[in-house]
C-alpha cells in the first residue's frame, strides 16, 4: 500500500490522514516490542451505540462512536488480541462475543 493508493477521481476527504495511520500502524508493528491492537473502524457516527458489531471484517460503512469506544474498553481488557489488526463496523455480533471470537 502506498500514498497513491488513496488517491483517484474521487479521494475520500479522510485520504491524509489514512495515509498517516497506515504509516504510523506499520512503523509500531515493525519497529517496536510493544504490545498493540489495532482497531480499523469505518466511518464514525453520532448515533447511540447498539451493543453489537463486527470485527475482521467490515459489513457496514459505518460504526457508532459509542460502540467503537466500548470495543475499545473491551479490547483492552483481552490478552488474545495482541499483535492484531481489527476491521470494524455496526454489526450482529454483541461487543463481547465479537472480541471474544477473534
Amino acid at each position: 500500500l502506498t500514498p497513491d493508493s488513496f488517491s483517484g477521481n474521487n479521494p475520500s476527504p479522510l485520504a491524509n490522514y489514512l495515509i498517516s495511520k497506515h504509516f504510523a500502524d506499520l512503523w509500531l508493528i515493525k519497529n517496536t516490542t510493544l504490545d498493540y491492537t489495532i482497531l480499523q473502524p469505518t466511518a464514525l457516527t453520532e448515533t447511540p451505540g447498539s451493543g453489537k458489531v463486527s470485527l475482521g471484517e467490515y459489513t457496514k460503512n459505518e460504526n457508532s462512536i459509542e460502540n467503537v469506544a466500548d470495543v475499545l474498553a473491551e479490547i483492552v481488557k483481552d490478552d488474545h488480541t495482541i499483535g492484531k489488526i481489527l476491521p470494524m463496523s455496526d454489526g450482529a455480533t454483541p461487543i463481547t462475543d465479537a472480541v471474544a471470537e477473534v
